[in-house]
């Protein structure tokens, strides 16, 4: 088992990796990381595998096309030159990961949730240490809290979004994981807990609401009679319908400020959009306008790549990513959680660059839907020829 790898992905998805006191920049570090995590997958395989990378090709050649468009357009700058660095640092981790066997695959999963799990309680403890850590590094966002104190936990990624969304990502991957299992033990229930709480923490309120659609969604979808599944719903919905409306409320109302600024950026980059509708405004230049306007960026992802990209370019990375986690999945359950793996880009405008993203989730169900129709392929053949070899599949 390559599991010096994996403990290397495990770093690196939790972000741990941000907060070790050493002497290198952050940028520099991410890169670092995933290098060493690729160039391990490869030297554990013996040759080169880039699977994913021939996988995601559809969103890889535009993208770069686009980048290289704007740096001979003199639209590129440092902070594009970052984005892009890190997206692409992501695609090696990510490749490694496609790489990887369902048994790999689970105790990636537990090893970064043990991590992240460190992590709170270090910041429980000592906050201000773990702070300074990552300041130290070059760390710089403008949610991060350097204090004694943090009201909501950011765990090595300083921003609890980017943290709300990593962990719901490692629940969807160990949801898909586990449908291959024959049965779902203690472990699997232990792990969901440990994750929902580690993602509570956060404070996120866009994922505790795409968290309890994805559960409408599994139970009306996956139940053999809608009967069945729409009792449970009602019940389910007579007694936490009034709380959580509460909630939500209380949530809204807190963070009033917050929301008007993101519909206010929504109409900016609306105007983007109009002002240059065929090859975007380019991440460095969008960035500075949002800047200079003294907003905030749209935290809407489709929105985010058409006004980066331009309408065609953007309308076509969404497609592929709708075609990749949603169109060409097997089975009910692997659409269902497509879905809700892009349903953040409709709250939060970076998937490009969220740890568990490309890294973890993509991978894990374009090679989740690669194993299905090889088991497909394989009861037909079975039936038809049941001397004929049995095709591998790519998660297995």
């Amino acid at each position: 088992m390559r599991m010096s790898g994996v403990i290397f992905v495990a770093v690196f998805m939790s972000a741990t990796y941000r907060v070790l006191p050493l002497s290198v920049g952050d940028t520099l570090r991410t890169g670092l990381v995933a290098l060493v995590i690729f160039l391990s997958s490869m030297a554990a395989s013996g040759k080169l595998k880039i699977g994913f990378i021939s996988q995601i090709s559809a969103i890889l050649i535009p993208a770069s096309a686009m980048v290289i468009l704007n740096i001979f357009t003199g639209r590129s700058g440092y902070y594009a030159g970052v984005v892009w660095f890190q997206f692409f640092a992501f695609i090696l981790v990510g490749n490694a990961v496609y790489n990887y066997k369902i048994k790999e695959l689970r105790i990636l999963v537990i090893v970064v949730m043990t991590l992240l799990a460190a992590q709170w309680v270090f910041i429980k403890v000592q906050p201000s240490v773990f702070a300074s850590w990552a300041h130290a590094a070059g760390v710089r966002d403008n949610f991060t809290l350097y204090s004694a104190h943090l009201d909501r936990i950011y765990y090595g990624y300083f921003n609890a979004n980017t943290a709300a969304y990593t962990i719901w990502y490692l629940i969807l991957a160990w949801i898909s994981l586990n449908l291959f299992a024959r049965e779902r033990g203690f472990e699997y229930w232990v792990v969901l807990t440990v994750l929902a709480f580690l993602l509570l923490e956060t404070g996120g309120r866009g994922v505790v609401l795409i968290a309890v659609l994805f559960c409408i969604a599994w139970f009306l979808f996956r139940r053999r009679t809608a009967t069945s599944a729409a009792l449970i719903i009602s019940v389910v919905f007579v007694f936490t319908a009034l709380p959580l409306l509460d909630v939500l409320i209380d949530i809204y109302n807190s963070r009033t400020r917050s929301n008007i600024q993101r519909f206010e950026a929504l109409r900016l980059y609306m105007q983007y959009i109009s002002e240059s509708p065929l090859v975007g405004k380019g991440v460095n230049q969008l960035r500075a306008f949002v800047a200079e306007d003294g907003l905030k960026p749209s935290h809407n992802f489709p929105i985010e790549m058409i006004a980066t990209f331009g309408v065609f370019v953007g309308t076509w990375i969404i497609y592929a990513l709708l075609h990749l986690l949603v169109f060409r999945a097997k089975t009910t359950e692997l659409r269902i959680i497509g879905i809700f793996a892009l349903a953040p880009g409709m709250l939060n405008n970076s998937l490009f660059v969220m740890w568990g993203f490309f890294p973890l989730i993509v991978p894990v169900l374009i090679a989740a839907s690669n194993r299905v129709t090889s088991l497909q392929n394989q009861t037909t053949k079975q039936k038809g020829d049941p001397a004929q070899d049995r095709p591998q599949p790519s998660l297995s």
